[in-house]
């Protein structure tokens, strides 16, 4: 059995949430017992008839309504968290997994940091889908909050574990003394991804896309601008679809909203693009260590992407190696005029081997599932169990 701690419920629609999921099905003979720190959301139906749950959900009383926010912000820390610390030891040594896995949210970081001492004898495996420190100051957690990040991180020295996360930089960042680690992001899916890279037309309208609900809307704008610098440099017009923000059409009536959709609507919508915008905060400090899940939808569309991003960053990075497209990390409206304009020069026959190379190994579902098991799966001795010993 393993014993699967996050902090978010297992039908939650983050992305995290989404990796976790794909991860658990991969895992359908073994028993799992997951574990939320939150109680379940609806969003997104999940079940699997190896997968049992359970959850704890965290005192809210009156945040808003009282304005109690940051008194219950400390009572669950000082408070609640070390009770559930007590409550997952006791659940540990009742069901004795062969087990146990943290998916490292910062918010479980305060219960994760009381348990760690007692899984010193039990086989450890953390996840880590975003920076624990960054989001938790983004979120304007306290100090003594974020000293307990620290707390969480240094002690990551002491135990033998191994370890799963969304990027490089983010592996050693977080996880660097890990007995043996895994890439894993979001898998593309092979049976709905374009079967070739489809370059831009060099006429006509220009096409852009956006799906997703996050994003810089900074950026966003910075884009729309560039746009309309672009339109008077180029003599073409443009027009932009989003999906799942309909409130970005305050930005230009040339932006065609819609709400939410499946990702075959998605597909159909977005199928007509030209370029697929990704417009991530380019100063906030998790963006340096993650990789938008977005982008996997992006991937599947074949379609060459315009990407906002932090200088030195795990998605800049990736893309400019790929040569998916331009990639800005400055809000300059005349930068990214100037980068659709090169658009026609791009070295088209190297986006297409970028793209193939990460749909068929860094994000690909064999390759990704392959190494999480090896992790997953290693014995005591630090040697990977064979598929056929599970």
């Amino acid at each position: 059995m393993i014993l699967l701690i996050t902090c978010f419920p297992s039908d939650s629609a983050q992305g995290g949430a989404f990796i976790m999921r794909n991860n658990v099905q991969s895992l359908s003979k073994e028993q799992i017992y997951w574990f939320a720190l939150s109680r379940p959301s609806g969003k997104v139906p999940f079940s699997a008839p190896n997968v049992e749950y359970d959850f704890r959900s965290p005192p809210a009383r009156g945040n808003v309504r009282l304005r109690l926010g940051r008194f219950w912000r400390w009572y669950q820390r000082k408070v609640w968290s070390p009770q559930v610390a007590r409550l997952l030891e006791r659940r540990i040594q009742k069901l004795n997994p062969r087990l146990v896995w943290l998916m490292a949210d910062y918010g479980l970081v305060p219960v994760a940091l009381r348990l760690l001492p007692n899984l010193r004898s039990r086989r450890l495996h953390i996840s880590f889908h975003d920076s624990p420190r960054p989001t938790a100051e983004r979120e304007c957690c306290s100090s003594a909050f974020l000293n307990e990040v620290d707390a969480f991180l240094d002690a990551l020295n002491e135990p033998d574990f191994t370890a799963d996360a969304v990027t490089e930089e983010l592996l050693a960042e977080c996880a660097p003394n890990a007995r043996s680690s895994a890439l894993v992001t979001l898998p593309v899916n092979r049976s709905r991804c374009s079967s070739e890279f489809i370059k831009p037309r060099s006429n006509g309208t220009l096409e852009i896309g956006f799906s997703g609900n996050f994003l810089g809307e900074d950026e966003f704008a910075c884009f729309i601008d560039g746009l309309r610098l672009w339109e008077k440099k180029s003599g073409r017009d443009w027009k932009v679809t989003v999906i799942g923000r309909p409130d970005l059409a305050r930005f230009d009536k040339k932006i065609q909203v819609y709400g939410p959709m499946s990702f075959d609507q998605t597909r159909l919508a977005l199928g007509s693009c030209d370029l697929l915008l990704l417009p991530s905060p380019v100063d906030r400090p998790e963006m340096r260590t993650n990789m938008p899940t977005k982008l996997v939808t992006y991937l599947e569309l074949g379609r060459m992407i315009f990407a906002f991003a932090p200088a030195g960053s795990s998605a800049a990075r990736v893309l400019t190696e790929a040569q998916l497209g331009p990639v800005l990390s400055v809000r300059d409206a005349e930068s990214v005029a100037d980068a659709l304009q090169r658009i026609q020069e791009w070295d088209f026959d190297a986006a297409a081997k970028g793209w193939h190379q990460l749909v068929t190994n860094r994000f690909d579902e064999t390759r990704i599932a392959r190494d999480l098991m090896s992790c997953l799966f290693m014995d005591p001795k630090h040697e990977a169990v064979a598929a056929t010993k599970r």
